[in-house]
């Protein structure tokens, strides 16, 4: 039974990959991999993937020994597929929810289209817990600009000491759905 619901859920991956869902890009393992190593996350854990598309991070952490995992995924067919994997999303839209400042780690690849990174990675700070750790993929580009809501952006992380760490230049390009936009990870510490 696990095994027919694991492939229904790659399926609905595979359909959303197909369909290009706006925003669905999946994070690629060495991404992930990068990620986690600059999340510490530990087994007793309580982690919250804001936007979690297939389930590629929240996999990832389960991996890890973490059994307390929570995520949001807007598209119907991720937010089964994630449901089909066993985990439980609390809901679609995360922009939406009253932020729990209850977790541990937030990993996030947000979705980039009309810069929806910069609310996604603000609103998600608010779900960290007195000394939670938040690390996101950010597209590169945004520091520097000079469009108003993206110097704010910037501000409000330098504000908040975050560490920035280049991911390499094709990074996306090994992604399931494959893009070439250069991206970097994001650090902050509640």
């Amino acid at each position: 039974e696990i095994d027919r619901s694991v492939e229904k859920a790659n399926e609905l991956r595979r359909r959303a990959i197909y369909t290009k869902v706006p925003d669905f890009f999946p994070t690629p393992p060495e991404v992930i991999d990068r990620m986690l190593e600059f999340a510490n996350v530990e087994a007793s854990h309580r982690v919250l993937d804001p936007s979690a598309g297939g389930g590629d991070i929240c996999l990832a952490v389960r991996a890890l020994g973490v059994s307390a995992i929570d995520c949001f995924e807007i598209n119907t067919d991720l937010h089964q597929a994630l449901t089909l994997l066993g985990f439980q999303p609390l809901s679609r839209d995360f922009l939406a929810a009253t932020p729990r400042p209850i977790y541990d780690r937030v990993l996030m690849n947000p979705p980039f289209s009309e810069d929806a990174y910069i609310d996604h990675v603000r609103a998600a700070y608010n779900w960290l817990a007195p000394g939670g750790e938040l690390v996101a993929v950010l597209p590169n580009g945004y520091c520097g600009s000079r469009i108003t809501k993206r110097r704010e952006f910037t501000d409000w992380l330098d504000d908040l000491g975050v560490d920035r760490y280049d991911n390499l230049a094709n990074a996306f390009t090994k992604s399931d759905r494959s893009c070439g936009v250069s991206t970097h990870l994001i650090h902050l510490k509640r």
